[in-house]
This record gives structure tokens, C-alpha cells and sequence, in this order.
């Protein structure tokens, strides 16, 4: 199990981030189990919608240049 610490939280998971992350909150130690395909795709909505974003404020030039 390798563990992930960030300014509040804990995050606890799989080596290859299979299975469970086991997220707790450091203030409370609260924590809860979350499947790590379920957070994989709700970064990648962030990620998507960041990138949709980003491509709709480019000029041309900055457009072109990225392909």
C-alpha cells in the first residue's frame, strides 16, 4: 500500500492504483473507500473540460501550433 499525503488529506492506494483509495481527511479522520477507476474519470472530466476550455480561448496561431 503506498501512501500519498497532501496538505489535508491522506491518500492511501495500490502501488499501480488498482482497487481502492482509501481517502482520509487528516482534521478528522474521517476516511472513506473510493474505487479508483470512479476518481480516474472524474480527474479526467476536470482534465477534459480544462482542455475544451484552453483549445475554445487559443488564437489561431496557438491553435495551429499545437498540432
Amino acid at each position: 500500500m503506498h501512501t500519498t499525503r497532501t496538505e489535508k488529506t491522506i491518500f492511501q492506494h495500490n502501488g499501480d492504483y488498482s482497487g481502492d483509495v482509501i481517502i482520509m481527511e487528516k482534521e478528522t479522520n474521517k476516511e472513506v473507500k473510493v474505487p479508483f477507476d470512479d476518481l480516474k474519470a472524474f480527474f479526467a472530466e476536470y482534465v477534459r473540460e480544462n482542455l475544451i476550455s484552453r483549445v475554445e480561448n487559443m488564437d489561431e496561431r496557438e491553435l495551429l501550433h499545437v498540432f
